[in-house]
């Protein structure tokens, strides 16, 4: 496979590495970065598909994205793993009267009432970013928000 040299490129492919193309996973065998000016040459060779390593990988991810509530307590519902680009709901529970914030350029409110607010990630980069829920005379009640990478 030939790639265009760049720094991301660079850093991205290294030996016994295994990368997917269309739903095939292939191991890295060999990156040749010297060659040719401004090419990078990826051997591949053709990797075996693990279906069940894939679930428990899965399953792994969505229990670390899992946080214990107690239900009484305020607390801001929505997903703590987001992707580039994405619009996703927050709404809070067990308060009332307070303003939706963010303390991030990664992400922007594009809509909001007193309980649910609507946040589209603007950048499509990975990151993290806080949403903040804001009450008068109260503490804040806070989410941190992962972005992944695509």
């Amino acid at each position: 496979m030939y790639i265009t040299k760049d720094e991301i490129s660079k850093n991205y492919f290294s030996r016994f590495k295994i990368i997917e193309i269309d739903g095939q996973p292939w191991e890295v065998q060999n990156v040749d970065a010297l060659s040719t000016e401004g090419i990078i040459r990826v051997l591949l060779k053709e990797y075996y598909n693990n279906t069940i390593e894939k679930e428990i990988e899965k399953e792994k991810e969505e229990e670390e994205n899992k946080v214990v509530i107690d239900e009484n307590q305020p607390y801001i519902s929505g997903s703590k793993l987001v992707y580039p680009y994405d619009e996703i709901e927050y709404i809070i529970n067990n308060a009332e009267d307070g303003v939706w914030v963010l303390d991030s350029t990664k992400a922007k409110i594009i809509n909001q009432t007193s309980t649910a607010v609507l946040v589209a990630i603007t950048t499509g980069r990975s990151g993290t970013f806080e949403l903040i829920y804001k009450r008068d005379n109260k503490e804040n009640i806070t989410l941190e928000v992962v972005i992944d990478s695509l």
